[in-house]
């Protein structure tokens, strides 16, 4: 069985589709950085929560948690793309068998507990501000379902 021309192209077009997406998000967290929020995300000023912390030296300093963009859709919504990404590169073995699926299938796993992971380490870090954060920014990865 062949995939033939359209689904090949559909999934060519879904796989650079969600690396733009993932290239975006990053993009978006790195100019918020850059600027020190002072920049557009999605055509509008950056929601930002300017969060101070102290680093293991004990000094204390400042952080940015951006809460517009990508990053107010939800928490990790990087994952997604980087999720479909992994599913598009085994499509092509169509579904005669699991093998091409495994990394796919083990991606999941690996960044769902990397999201409670890294929503432990900046919890730590940030206290209330990543209480706020999280207020503001309920969902962990997929709005609406976590």
């Amino acid at each position: 069985m062949r995939l033939g021309l359209f689904w090949s192209l559909f999934i060519l077009t879904a796989g650079l589709a969600s690396c733009v997406i993932n290239y975006a998000a990053d993009r978006q967290k790195l100019n918020v950085r850059q600027t020190h929020g002072r920049c557009l995300v999605w055509g509008r000023p950056a929601e930002v929560i300017r969060a101070e912390y102290q680093l293991t030296s004990g000094q204390r300093t400042s952080g940015l948690l951006l809460v517009s963009g990508y990053w107010g859709v939800a928490r990790h919504f990087h994952y997604v793309p980087e999720l479909l990404l992994a599913f598009l590169w085994s499509l092509p073995a169509l579904f005669h068998n699991v093998m091409p699926y495994t990394y796919a299938l083990y991606l999941p796993c690996l960044l769902i507990h990397r999201t409670f992971r890294d929503d432990t380490k900046c919890r730590e870090k940030y206290g209330a501000y990543w209480e706020q954060y999280c207020r503001l920014v309920p969902y962990k990865m997929i709005p609406y379902v976590f």
